[in-house]
């Protein structure tokens, strides 16, 4: 099938897309663009073990673990833009490298399981997952 003009057709699975899209929107597979990059939108990733080691991705502000302040205001722990490197994957998170972004640099653990009591035993302290965003690889 020839698409329109301002359309163009997904190569996995048939389906019309806007000229302008990055990824397919029924099954999310991203398109190459005309100078041969691949970029991907800001649509949070739905299935985090669809990532695999070495792929980049970006944390989204106002997620992920948080805690009550005294006036009950939720203050997260975790730095929004930061972009991290996949190490590998576990039940409940990914290891992740921090490569920059806003400062973080490092190891770390971005926890992606239900969410639920800090284990610390503080009572104000939640384990929460964090909202991903793929990002194209530096």
């Amino acid at each position: 099938m020839k698409p329109k003009r301002g359309q163009k057709v997904c190569k996995a699975c048939d389906e019309v897309n806007g000229a302008r899209a990055y990824a397919c929107k029924k099954c999310g597979e991203p398109f190459v663009m005309k100078d041969g990059k691949i970029r991907y939108g800001n649509k949070p990733i739905a299935d985090w073990r669809t990532l695999e080691p070495g792929d980049h991705f970006k944390v989204k502000a106002r997620s992920g673990d948080y805690y009550y302040k005294d006036n009950g205001e939720k203050h997260y722990w975790s730095t929004p833009g930061s972009i991290y490197k996949v190490i590998d994957l576990t039940e409940e998170g990914v290891n992740a490298y921090g490569l920059g972004g806003r400062g973080y640099w490092g190891y770390a653990f971005i926890y992606m399981g239900p969410e639920k009591r800090s284990p610390m035993g503080l009572t104000s302290c939640w384990k929460a997952p964090h909202k991903i965003v793929r990002v194209k690889n530096p």
